[in-house]
């Protein structure tokens, strides 16, 4: 049996798992479906409300669907509401079709042509499918030659060449039997189905808690709506439709991009979890609240419109890496609460207000007549390039504040109870309250710390490089996750997670000068060392299918530092030459793998990564035996210290099965 079609197999189990646990709508089933090709896709998505019954019970898979059916679809996958007020020659006003052209329009994935027209009756052709899904779906083109695999390639507009080579990389939309792409073919609403059954994977559009595997893309379009022990493989949508309402995400991985457009002040929670792709923020009102809480780690976080991004009792990296886009509407604020690593900034007329600490704030050139404004906590350095910049320090401490030749026309102005170690203004900007100042010169003191890591009980000293002579302080951020004695600069693990230290070094004569470096604190024992997740890819296939990849994917429960991880593998499914052992940094060094006789255990020592990353073991080529449930699970020892974690002792999260299915 070939693996595109147990590839299928598997996907079409996926979905039916996902109808019987999210939520769905009552229909009768159409007539005239139960023998076609797309039945299960059909079923799926008129399950979900999301396509629609044609008159007389029936659901006519074959024939082509029309625009107005096509937009009415894509507005219930995203739930929008915005309504453009523009006037069309070929839709009457305040009807249905009106109201979904509306819509459509406010949310920027049509438009009219130049006679002012919809065509909302016609079919839908294939290049308007294409290029109506990528904009809703925002699709990354990574490979733009894509297009030029079809036969017809030039007959494709040169506008919607992107879009169809981005359908193309991803497998959403495939050639014509003679190789060609036939961009103004009709599309069937039974092949509307199935180009949604490949694009997305979830759907959730009622309020509920959700517990699940989604292969591809996910939708979030409604408020209240808790994500749990979820892995995303693709991107997740969390789209207009949640308006100011909450989304949790609790324990979810999230692999590709995360896109968010819905929320309100009180919030996107995002609780020990890792979003790997970036964090893309478009609310269009800018009242939004971002919160990541524990054991969480976030990409890029990008900013196309105002938002408040708070950290919570954090371990891990939380919101590390943010980006200001040029999108974001002018007079939009955006708000740090949080440990925060770097802020570039490339929009213009935004407002920034810090009450954590940033290592790095960065007013790129392209910006200008940003409005920043520190209350509290600490800025390390703080960059302005971008022209008619104001930056106001009514509290807190700048390091370092340099001004560009570029940030001609800025103004800083610093309050009495506010601190600026050093100025550097090259720009000849306007600076008012300079008695605040330590120094308007180059400090000539020079201090580097290292980030390092300590098991949990155990101690170890900073690493730190400074100018001989220099009296060092330190300060914990989080003395629940890591204690330092302020003179010595002793680190005591206290729990698994990170913090940062800030040290500070003096000398009689010179601008004290401090920088910050993080702590990585590990478990040591069994008792210590968090649980993890596992997962298994594909999760069924048929006795006898050969030449099977099976993918066991472990996330330990915390960070690693020369951890060890250990995978338990069922007979019928025993490790041997050939497998592979891969971290998100690539594969591991043979030399850190072991093998037990019998090739029931694979044990890969001297792991070091954050929490959110993986070690993955990949059985390569198998024959799928006996029908039956087999069992796999994973445990681990989050570093070189205390006793190893028995393998046994994989239970729950750590543990999963496939199914191996009569043939």
């Amino acid at each position: 049996m070939s693996k595109k079609f147990m590839k299928s197999v598997s996907v079409a189990v996926m979905l039916l798992y996902l109808f019987l646990i999210s939520g769905t709508a009552a229909y009768a089933k159409p007539s005239d479906i139960s023998r076609h090709w797309a039945a299960a896709s059909i079923e799926n998505w008129l399950s979900k409300g999301v396509l629609k019954e044609q008159p007389a019970g029936k659901f006519r898979p074959d024939d082509a669907i029309k625009r107005i059916e096509f937009i009415a679809m894509i507005n219930s996958i995203f739930n929008y509401t915005d309504k453009s007020e523009n006037k069309f020659a070929d839709v009457i006003a305040g009807s249905d079709n009106g109201a979904e052209v509306a819509k459509a329009i406010a949310a920027g994935y049509i438009k009219a042509d130049r006679n002012n027209k919809i065509y909302p009756s016609q079919a839908l052709t294939r290049v308007d499918a294409v290029d109506m899904l990528a904009k809703v779906f925002e699709l990354e083109v990574k490979n733009t030659s894509e297009v030029n695999k079809y036969s017809d390639m030039s007959k494709i507009p040169s506008a919607s060449r992107d879009a169809v080579s981005a359908f193309t990389e991803k497998g959403f939309i495939a050639a014509r039997s003679d190789g060609s792409f036939s961009p103004y073919s009709n599309v069937t609403r039974a092949e509307t189905a199935v180009m949604l059954d490949k694009i997305m994977s979830g759907l959730f559009n009622s309020s509920g808690t959700y517990k699940l595997y989604c292969t591809s893309n996910a939708v979030v379009n409604t408020k209240d709506v808790t994500l749990k022990d979820t892995t995303v493989d693709g991107d997740l949508y969390i789209t207009e439709g949640v308006g100011d309402g909450d989304v949790t995400l609790d324990n979810v991985t999230v692999k590709g991009r995360t896109i968010i457009r819905g929320g309100g002040r009180n919030s996107i929670i995002i609780r020990n979890s890792r979003l790997a792709g970036n964090v893309i923020v478009s609310k269009k009102d800018g009242k939004i609240r971002l919160v990541a809480e524990g054991m969480t780690t976030v990409s890029t976080v990008r900013l196309n419109s105002g938002a408040i991004l708070e950290e919570y009792e954090v371990k891990l990296k939380g919101f590390d890496s943010v980006e200001l886009l040029d999108k974001i509407p002018y007079g939009q604020e955006i708000r740090f609460d949080g440990e925060f690593g770097t802020v570039n900034v490339y929009s213009g007329g935004a407002r920034i207000l810090t009450d954590g600490s940033i290592a790095r704030l960065d007013i790129k050139k392209e910006s200008e007549s940003m409005n920043i404004r520190t209350r509290s906590g600490i800025v390390k350095d703080l960059n302005i390039d971008g022209p008619k910049t104001v930056l106001t320090v009514d509290g807190g401490l700048v390091n370092s504040l340099r001004l560009g030749n570029t940030a001609k026309g800025s103004a800083v102005g610093i309050a009495a109870v506010a601190k600026v170690s050093s100025i550097s203004n090259s720009a000849g900007a306007s600076v008012k309250g300079s008695s605040s100042v330590s120094s308007s010169s180059s400090s000539s003191l020079s201090l580097t710390a290292y980030d390092v890591s300590v098991a949990k009980g155990r101690s170890r000293a900073s690493n730190v490089s400074v100018t001989s002579g220099c009296i060092l302080s330190y300060v914990s951020m989080n003395p629940e996750i890591a204690y330092v004695d302020s003179d010595t600069g002793r680190i005591y693990g206290i729990e698994a997670g990170q913090t940062q230290i800030q040290v500070t070094a003096s000398k009689q004569g010179y601008a004290s000068v401090y920088d910050l470096f993080t702590v990585t604190v590990t478990g040591d024992t069994i008792g210590s060392t968090a649980t993890g997740y596992l997962s298994i890819s594909p999760q069924n296939s048929t006795e006898g299918a050969a030449d099977i990849d099976i993918a066991l994917i472990y996330y330990p429960g915390e960070a690693l530092a020369n951890g060890t991880v250990v995978f338990s593998l069922p007979s019928g499914f025993r490790a041997q030459a050939g497998d592979q052992v891969k971290t998100n940094m690539g594969d591991v060094d043979p030399g850190q793998v072991s093998y037990s006789g019998d090739g029931s255990k694979v044990t890969v020592t001297g792991l070091y990564f954050s929490y959110g990353e993986a070690v993955a073991l990949i059985l390569k080529e198998r024959t799928i035996p006996a029908a039956g449930s087999y069992s796999f699970y994973a445990t681990a020892d989050a570093d070189g210290f205390g006793t190893l974690r028995t393998p046994s002792a994989g239970t729950g999260n750590e543990r999963v099965y496939f199914t191996s299915g009569e043939s």
